[in-house]
């Protein structure tokens, strides 16, 4: 078995490496690795080719990136990672390769996914302000409805949230997936510069400021979808892959299924 790395002159191959993160749950380099293979294939299938010149021109974005302009710099940065050239121009191609499979995405599938899509592209600037006491929550409630005083301060004064108790409670700008259930029904059908609340949280009892809402029209949030669908199609070819895990797959003993009394000792 290839020797992976070297831990204080202890080697650790390819194999026993992956399967400890494999254990412990962390696939993404072998995920990576599938979706950029299929990657290479699906754009051969569909006969998309990255030139010398656009290999060239993503490498350069790419030494750009590393701070490694100067041609002594890159060659001890090859060096002192084990790689060769020619690694690096495929790993450029597979960019390339990449960014015209993002580029294929029309505008008119864009538009057509925001108009199915729209309201998830609505963005709150929110405030909160969270009391354990209901009583309370609604004294400070009256407070602000009645100005007596400012939701800022009372969220310096009162709020027990330590992450936004000293801005004012401010929470920033979220959207409809960073917030769920009856606080996004609440918050996104507010207008500006409403209060809502209290509503019962685990935290206690919360009050919310409607700062600004924010209605992005397509042309804002066009990249930010061609992204997203650009992702959602890499999925898509690596789903439809055949992955066989050959290192992984070698055994050198059966494999035994584990049982009850197993678990109890392995626990």
């Amino acid at each position: 078995m290839t020797d992976f790395i070297s831990v204080n002159g202890a080697s650790v191959d390819m194999k026993t490496a992956l399967q400890w993160q494999l254990v412990a749950g962390n696939t993404d380099f072998t995920d990576d690795t599938v979706k950029n293979a299929a990657v290479v294939q699906f754009a051969q299938k569909n006969e998309l080719l990255a030139s010398s010149a656009e290999i060239q021109e993503f490498f350069g974005n790419v030494r750009y990136d590393l701070e490694l302009e100067k041609a002594d710099d890159f060659n001890i940065w090859l060096k002192s990672n084990n790689l060769d050239l020619a690694t690096v121009q495929n790993v450029c191609e597979i960019g390339v390769l990449r960014n015209k499979i993002r580029s294929s995405i029309s505008d008119a599938d864009i538009e057509g996914y925001f108009t199915l899509n729209k309201d998830n592209y609505d963005v709150v600037n929110l405030y909160s302000l969270t009391v354990e006491n209901e009583d309370l929550a609604n004294e400070l409630m009256a407070q602000i409805d009645d100005g007596e005083d400012s939701f800022v301060n009372l969220a310096l004064e009162h709020s027990v949230d330590g992450d936004t108790f000293r801005k004012g409670g401010y929470v920033g700008e979220v959207t409809r997936e960073t917030i769920r259930g009856e606080v996004e029904a609440a918050v996104f059908s507010a207008e500006s510069g409403a209060i809502i609340g209290p509503i019962k949280d685990d935290d206690g009892y919360t009050i919310y400021m409607v700062s600004d809402k924010i209605t992005p029209e397509l042309d804002d949030v066009k990249e930010t979808i061609r992204d997203e669908m650009f992702e959602e199609k890499l999925d898509m070819i690596s789903a439809e892959a055949d992955v066989n895990e050959l290192l992984l797959g070698i055994k050198d003993e059966p494999v035994e299924a584990i049982d009850d009394d197993d678990e109890e000792e392995v626990a």
